[in-house]
């Protein structure tokens, strides 16, 4: 008694080429996740430098305000 059958499986790929669709696929977002069939979010690259960014919080933190919030109403400034 052969339980469970055996499953007798044959492939014209090989490993790296499965991993390579694999790859391409999740590059072009095509890959579903968890319980949802929807493609993972693709984030956008930054087109400003790190450097651009550490000028703009300098600037930011040496306005009259303080540190700007986040709905663009400053911080109290209080010296610390």
């Amino acid at each position: 008694m052969d339980y469970p059958p055996e499953v007798v499986q044959t492939s014209s790929l090989t490993r790296a080429q499965v991993i390579a669709e694999l790859q391409a696929a999740k590059a072009a977002g095509q890959v579903t996740f968890g319980d949802i069939d929807e493609p993972a979010t693709q984030t956008a690259s930054s087109t400003v430098t790190r450097a651009q960014v550490h000028a703009e919080a300098v600037e930011a933190n040496q306005s009259p305000n303080g540190s700007v919030a986040f709905d663009g109403r400053g911080y109290p400034n209080t010296g610390a």
